[in-house]
């Protein structure tokens, strides 16, 4: 009998739910990851954010090894063939549960209910636990029940229905007893590289923890007055290590209550504000699955779907490029396309410069970003393109 951790954007050992209750039930475990470099290809996502994905896979692998827990990787063309393949793992193992953390985008969804469906014809059980969440969507509705589709009445609720425990985190395991089943090697790189990404962007629970720290000690508390201004080193950066799952929201929630001596700031405060901005990523998390046409290229609001773009394509490549001739817009484009990165407050601007003053459709900009940025989130890039396109 063996329990499989299927990991997915949650490369880490510290505060995981679904290897913590594999691990708690006394039997072999083996943890698996799946690579479809085709559905990256269909997703956009940049080689920024494959190329942190991958070291942290790696750094991954490392950790498991040391709990005595093998690493298993399938590579499918499609996230179609998945199922088939997952379902082969388990029973050349002897899988009796599959344990995985969910992922809110409308493919991810459709990808883990094909598993369970597949799996429940086999007898297997599979357990999904909510990661990238304090609030797993749908537990915080209007008074009419339905999704939230206005941030502060949303974030009102979060902070009404939170409880003591919410960020509370999950232990490391301990070493599992040895297995026999061997770790599968990472594979080569199936995207463009570049040595300037592993420099900027390092990889592995420790340096997403040291960066956690130093932002807490030395710009935390100055976040609120400092975070809009470019030329500052006032944001905490950590979003990267957020997408890939190199660290978690309640690991950033537990430093912020360490800082404060046990609670959570008063929401006016520089502490206040970052969990503001971790409350916007929950949010629109709740809005990709409560408003699931936005995961398929549909505005927020239907009478924007008919807008007459310009889509002037010269234009829109020297937005791309750094071409504009407005040095701020300019600047912004080129930090993106060096470092797959941008400062958020400079993410509106150039949002709304090539919605409102080139008027170009907001979905190829959109698309542009995912293709660049290395914490390429498909909720928080959509929600805030389609905020700023309003």
């Amino acid at each position: 009998m063996t329990q499989l951790v299927w990991f997915r954007s949650d490369l880490r050992i510290h505060d995981h739910a679904a290897l913590s209750r594999a691990c708690q039930r006394g039997e072999p475990v083996v943890a698996l990851a799946c690579i479809c470099p085709n559905q990256s290809q269909v997703d956009g996502e940049s080689p920024a954010r494959q190329s942190l994905w991958r070291r942290g896979l790696t750094a991954l692998r490392s950790n498991l090894e040391r709990c005595h827990i093998p690493l298993k990787i399938i590579v499918a063309d499609e996230y179609a063939s998945l199922p088939d393949k997952i379902l082969s793992l388990c029973e050349a193992l002897d899988v009796t549960h599959i344990h995985f953390h969910h992922r809110y985008e409308w493919h991810e969804r459709r990808l883990a209910h094909a598993v369970k469906k597949l799996a429940q014809t086999h007898e297997l059980l599979t357990i999904g636990y909510h990661d990238q969440v304090i609030h797993p969507p749908g537990s915080l509705t209007t008074l009419r029940d339905d999704y939230y589709s206005v941030f502060t009445p949303f974030k009102r609720a979060w902070y009404r229905e939170l409880t003591p425990d919410a960020w509370q985190t999950w232990p490391a395991p301990a070493p599992q007893s040895k297995t026999d089943i061997t770790a599968d090697p990472i594979p080569d790189p199936w995207f463009p590289t570049a040595a300037r990404y592993d420099e900027l962007w390092p990889a592995g629970e420790d340096a997403a923890q040291q960066r956690l720290a130093e932002f807490v000690e030395d710009h935390l508390d100055d976040y609120g007055s400092e975070r809009d201004f470019p030329a500052l080193d006032g944001t905490s950066q950590l979003s990267p290590y957020l997408n890939v799952g190199l660290l978690s929201v309640r690991q950033c929630l537990e430093a912020i209550s360490l800082h404060q001596g046990g609670h959570l700031p008063d929401t006016k405060t520089g502490a206040g504000s970052w969990v503001n901005e971790l409350i916007w990523r929950e949010f629109y998390r709740h809005v990709l699955v409560g408003f699931p046409q936005v995961s398929q290229g549909e505005p927020f609001k239907q009478r924007y779907g008919t807008l007459p773009w310009r889509n002037d394509p010269d234009e829109f490549q020297r937005w791309c490029d750094g071409r504009t001739g407005y040095p701020l817009i300019d600047a912004a484009m080129t930090q993106l396309n060096q470092t797959g990165w941008m400062h958020n407050r400079l993410r509106m601007v150039t949002a709304m410069f090539l919605c409102k003053h080139l008027l170009i459709d907001w979905r190829l900009g959109e698309r542009y970003f995912m293709s660049r940025l290395v914490d390429g989130d498909q909720a928080a890039n959509n929600g805030g393109w389609q905020w700023c396109a309003s």
